[in-house]
């Protein structure tokens, strides 16, 4: 049920493809996986930007001497002889 006092948008969600001028599809949560990910423009709102939002990553130092683990991601081909 929709009041007056029911909020018309929600949350603030990044668009990955514009299909046509007037529908584009959105990268929703899994949470929202019940709901359909391409909407017309008409259903859009406006993003105003907000420091807020804005998440500022620490910085990261890298040394030469880095350690790191190799591992096996796949195996692509193989050979029997």
């Amino acid at each position: 049920m929709r009041g007056n006092l029911s909020p018309r948008y929600i949350g603030l969600y990044e668009i990955i493809e514009k299909l046509n001028p007037v529908v584009y599809r959105q990268d929703l949560p899994i949470d929202l996986g019940h709901v359909h990910n391409v909407f017309h423009v008409c259903q859009l709102g406006k993003y105003v930007p907000d420091p807020y939002h804005a998440i500022i990553a620490e910085p990261i130092e890298i040394t030469k001497d880095l350690p790191y683990e190799e591992r096996l991601d796949q195996i692509v081909n193989r050979m029997i002889k």
